[in-house]
C-alpha cells in the first residue's frame, strides 16, 4: 500500500532525521540493509547537488537550502520525502496499512508543531502585491496504448506548455519532471523517456507515472499523470497555484489530453469494473447457448433450416468473446513483445467471430429468406 500526502509546513534537518527514525523503528527487523538516496537544490542555482549518505544530506540541509529530497528503502518499506519552500511530501509504501498511517500521523504532528512556533514567531515575509489562486483538476485518461514515442510528445508539449507560463524559467523545468515505471521487479525512475534504453517495456509493465513538481517563487506547479492498467487508477490530476490558476491548470490538461487522441483504443468499450456487469454479460452468454442449443435441436428433429439456433448460438459465442476480451485486454496496454503477440490472438478471435455472425448466420438466414435456397 502506498499513499502520499502533503504538509503545509517546511521539514528541517530535525523533523526530518525524527521522521526517518520513527519509519525505522516500523520497519520489521532484517538483515536488509537500509539504502539511502538523497540529493539537495540550493537556493541560488538550479543544480542537484547529489550525496552519497543522508547524514551528509541532512548536515547540508539548512534554512537557506530551497528543497531536498531523501529516500529510504528496506524490502517491501519505502520512505520518500521531499522538501519544497513552503510545503514537505511525504510517501510510504507498506505491505500493511497500520504501518503507512503510522508514519503519517508522526508527520502530521511534526507539521503541526512547524505551524504552531511559525504562527508564534513574527512574520518577516513581505506579502505578494497579487493575490494568488489556487486551482485543481483531476481528468480520466481515455483508453490508449501507451508507447515509448507518446510519452515523448507528453514530455515534449508539457514541458512546452509550462514554459509557456508567466515566470517559468523553460531551462530549469527539466529538472522537476521525473517518470517512474513500475513492473513486476520494481519501480525504474527516470529523467526523461530517452533515458530508457529499450524500445518496448517490460511484459509485467503495470503503471506509469509522469510527475512535474514545479515550484519558483509564490507560484506551484503539480501535475501528475497516470497510466494505468485499471481504469479507475488512470488519471491527470494537475493542481496550480499562480495568478491564473484555472486557466494554466485547463490548459495543462488540454495539451496532455490532445496529445493521446492519437493513440487511443476500443478498449474501454469492454472493460467494465463492474461485477454485475460482467455477470449480467456472463449469464446472457449462458443462456444464449442454451436456448439456441434447444432451438437447434428443435429445427432438426422437424426438418427445418435451424436459423433461430444458429442465431442464438452465434450470439453466445459473441458474448462469451465479449467477456473473456474484458478480462485479457487492459484498461491500457503497455507496448510490449507480449502484447503485441496477444494483441494479434484477440484481434483475430474478434473479428473471425464478427465475421462468422455476420456471413455465416445472418446472410445465409436472408439468403434463403429472400432467394429460397
Amino acid at each position: 500500500m502506498n499513499i502520499t500526502k502533503t504538509y503545509h509546513a517546511r521539514f528541517g534537518a530535525t523533523e526530518l532525521r525524527e521522521l526517518r527514525a520513527h519509519f525505522l523503528k516500523c520497519v520489521p527487523k532484517r538483515k536488509d540493509v537500509i539504502s539511502y538516496d538523497a540529493y539537495a537544490v540550493t537556493l541560488t542555482s538550479t543544480e542537484r547537488h547529489q550525496y552519497d549518505t543522508l547524514e551528509q544530506f541532512l548536515a547540508s540541509y539548512t534554512d537557506d537550502t530551497f528543497g531536498g529530497y531523501c529516500r529510504a528503502r528496506r524490502g517491501d518499506f519505502s520512505f520518500d520525502i521531499t522538501c519544497y519552500p513552503k510545503e514537505t511530501v511525504v510517501s510510504v509504501e507498506a505491505p500493511k496499512q497500520e504501518r503507512v498511517h503510522d508514519v503519517l500521523n508522526r508527520a502530521a504532528e511534526l507539521a503541526r508543531a512547524i505551524a504552531a512556533r511559525v504562527q508564534e514567531a513574527p512574520s518577516t515575509e513581505p506579502k505578494s502585491p497579487e493575490m494568488l489562486q489556487s486551482f485543481s483538476v483531476d481528468r480520466a485518461i481515455p483508453a490508449c496504448l501507451v508507447t515509448k514515442e507518446l510519452l515523448g510528445r507528453v514530455e515534449t508539449h508539457l514541458i512546452e506548455e509550462v514554459a509557456k507560463l508567466p515566470g517559468q524559467p523553460a531551462e530549469s523545468i527539466h529538472a522537476d519532471y521525473t517518470l517512474t515505471i513500475a513492473d513486476g521487479a520494481g519501480k525504474l525512475v527516470l529523467k526523461r523517456i530517452a533515458q530508457l534504453e529499450t524500445a518496448l517495456f517490460t511484459d509485467d509493465t503495470t503503471s506509469i507515472r509522469v510527475a512535474l513538481l514545479r515550484y519558483h517563487g509564490e507560484t506551484r506547479f503539480h501535475i501528475g499523470i497516470i497510466f494505468d492498467r485499471r481504469r479507475e487508477y488512470s488519471t491527470i490530476n494537475v493542481e496550480i497555484r499562480s495568478v491564473r490558476a484555472r486557466e494554466d491548470a485547463l490548459s495543462v490538461v488540454s495539451v496532455v489530453l490532445r496529445q493521446l487522441e492519437g493513440a487511443r483504443t476500443l478498449n474501454a468499450l469492454i472493460i467494465t469494473n463492474s461485477s454485475a456487469i460482467g455477470g449480467m454479460f456472463s449469464f446472457l452468454s449462458f443462456s444464449a447457448t442454451v436456448l439456441g442449443g434447444l432451438a437447434f435441436a428443435s429445427d432438426l428433429a422437424a426438418k427445418k433450416t435451424p436459423a433461430v439456433g444458429t442465431v442464438f448460438m452465434a450470439g453466445a459465442m459473441f458474448l462469451f468473446l465479449f467477456v473473456m476480451l474484458g478480462k485479457a485486454k487492459p484498461y491500457t496496454t503497455f507496448d510490449s513483445v507480449r502484447q503485441r503477440r496477444w494483441d494479434g490472438v484477440v484481434n483475430w478471435l474478434f473479428w473471425s467471430a464478427l465475421t462468422f455472425l455476420i456471413f455465416g448466420t445472418a446472410f445465409v438466414f436472408l439468403r434463403r429468406r429472400w432467394l429460397g435456397f
